[in-house]
């Protein structure tokens, strides 16, 4: 319990520290690339804006399509959380960079590997009022190190 209420104050204060800065939360879908796994995959993902700071938080997860290779079904998935920061944000247009933790699994047949590693990459977004278009770029460096784009439409909404 002692280290539990710790916890709960960052948390409550982080909280109230957001709500009254007027973030900005989004949640987005779109579809994916990837050069390892040489496929195509969606997109899932969240993350909160402050206006305040030129900082982003968002974290998504990417299921690439199976594939059968030599008669074995390969599928591959995996989970990000990036830091991001925001250096153009002008005319519905803004543009960043994101650094962050991977963890990407790789099923192939009957073996199955996960591997955490890092990303880097960089996105813009085009707002259109709620609805924005956004496409990202990313490096991954883990033993399964690849490329990855994604592309896709962002709802906005501030709490």
């Amino acid at each position: 319990m002692k280290k539990l209420l710790p916890l709960i104050i960052v948390v409550f204060t982080l909280f109230a520290g957001v709500r009254s800065a007027g973030a900005q939360i989004f949640i987005g879908a779109g579809g994916a690339a990837a050069t390892e796994f040489e496929g195509l995959g969606l997109q899932f993902g969240a993350g909160i804006q402050l206006p305040v700071l030129p900082l982003r938080l968002s974290g998504d997860y990417i299921m690439f399509f199976e594939k059968d290779d030599i008669g074995v079904t390969e599928k591959w998935n995996e989970f990000n959380i990036n830091l991001g920061y925001q250096f153009v944000n002008q005319f519905n247009f803004s543009s960043y960079i994101f650094a962050g933790l991977n963890s990407a699994t790789e099923e192939f047949g009957t073996l199955k590997t996960t591997e955490y590693g890092v990303n880097v990459g960089t996105g813009a977004e085009y707002s259109f009022g709620l609805l924005g278009w956004y496409g990202e770029l990313k490096y991954t460096v883990s033993e399964l190190d690849q490329f990855v784009f994604t592309t896709g439409l962002r709802l906005k909404f501030g709490i």
